[in-house]
């Protein structure tokens, strides 16, 4: 909820040994694919035999997604009474001229509103 009320986008890279995959290991692929995807970010796990080929594509695909970003505004409906976490979803609908293009949209889960109390 940090991640939320920041505004940040956590990107994780897990570096472990999966030739022998165990509960922790897998627990440790959860906790980093949640954190990052609810933040809107993304986790990835490269094989950690050299070379390292694949963590630096990921870095170079992190590094364009970060410079092709777009920012949303919109008004809420519902009157804001205490603090809390709003949960968004994002729909992509292609134009008729490109329905065969396959296009999505990564955003966080939500975002926090904060209310002060003069």
């Amino acid at each position: 909820a940090l991640s939320m009320l920041l505004g940040v986008q956590i990107y994780a890279v897990g570096l472990a040994d999966n030739s022998s995959p165990s509960f922790a290991c897998a627990a440790n692929h959860y906790v980093l694919q949640r954190l990052s995807s609810a933040s809107g970010g993304k986790a990835y796990y490269p094989p950690i035999t050299p070379p390292l080929n694949a963590l630096n594509e990921f870095i170079d695909r992190v590094a364009v997604r970060l410079r092709h970003q777009y920012v949303i505004g919109f008004s809420p409906e519902t009157p804001v009474k205490h603090s809390e976490v709003r949960k968004v979803e994002i729909k992509v609908i292609p134009p008729v001229t490109m329905k065969k293009t396959k296009l999505y949209a990564q955003s966080s889960e939500g975002y926090v509103v904060v209310t002060s109390h003069n």
